[in-house]
């Protein structure tokens, strides 16, 4: 079954980036699917996240997670990484040559397939830092 990104979750996204954000500065992040049957995974790239914080952050997650409530986010499909991991660098790279973007850009097919991802979601950079 082939499973589609919806507009409620990337808004979702946003509602938790902007939240996680506090916790720890977000670098990039997007949504990412490896396979057209696979489920859609949030990886939120940070310079705070690390192996010996990792479990701490995690309960960040399920913390934002319960205080949103809202269905269309799975605490489960929030992978933290660090901002030097190879799929933050690449993703952060290729956003960083269209920062003007206010939309997530979509990405689907060979661009990013070397990183194991066939279509992604990248939010736009600083979409956490909410505007006054």
């Amino acid at each position: 079954m082939d499973q589609e990104l919806l507009v409620e979750e990337l808004d979702a996204g946003v509602k938790f980036l902007s939240e996680f954000d506090k916790y720890a500065p977000v670098k990039i992040a997007f949504w990412s699917q490896k396979d057209t049957d696979a489920p859609w995974y949030l990886y939120v790239a940070s310079e705070k996240i690390a192996d010996v914080n990792r479990p701490d952050a995690y309960g960040e997650v399920s913390r934002i997670v319960r205080m949103l409530q809202d269905p269309h986010l799975d605490q489960f499909r929030v992978k933290l990484i660090g901002a030097d991991d190879p799929m933050a660098r690449e993703v952060f790279d290729r956003q960083s040559r269209f920062p003007a973007y206010r939309l997530p850009t979509h990405y689907k097919g060979f661009e990013l397939a070397h990183l194991g991802i066939k279509e992604a979601y990248i939010y736009p950079l600083r979409i956490a830092v909410p505007v006054p």
